[in-house]
């Protein structure tokens, strides 16, 4: 990904987490995106990650180094268990998945009125990405 995409998303989470009614924090919206349109995180096996644990999604959706999506909540010992989708952090992501990611984003912020770069500004954007691909600076 390049550093202008990503600071690009950042821009457009924060202003979508202040948009929405209520209002959400930076973080939930960020881990909310890559729950809709990131990329899951796989094992050694091809499987996706799944997280188990007690914390509950109000906890969750405001993690910095974890990106989950509830997947399923059961009850063992009469406590409730949470399951979750691990999703990768956009530092790994290519070109391709962080466009997806974006592009996500984008008709998010549409849906509730923000106003987005314009198609040539996101072109110009993606330009610069795939320059920097061929140059080998990112993979």
């Amino acid at each position: 990904r390049s550093l202008d995409s990503n600071k690009y998303f950042h821009v457009l989470v924060g202003k979508l987490a202040q948009a929405l009614t209520p209002p959400i924090s930076k973080a939930a919206c960020k881990n909310m995106m890559i729950a809709d349109y990131g990329q899951p995180e796989i094992d050694d096996d091809g499987e996706v990650i799944i997280y188990k644990t007690n914390a509950p999604p109000s906890y969750m959706e405001d993690q910095e180094h974890i990106h989950t999506k509830l997947v399923k909540v059961t009850v063992e010992n009469d406590k409730n268990v949470y399951f979750y989708r691990v999703n990768r952090g956009t530092h790994t992501y290519n070109s391709a998945e962080m466009s997806k990611l974006i592009d996500g984003t984008v008709q998010e912020c549409k849906n509730v009125g923000i106003e987005t770069a314009t198609f040539d500004e996101l072109a110009h954007m993606a330009a610069l990405w795939a320059q920097k691909v061929a140059g080998g600076a990112n993979k």
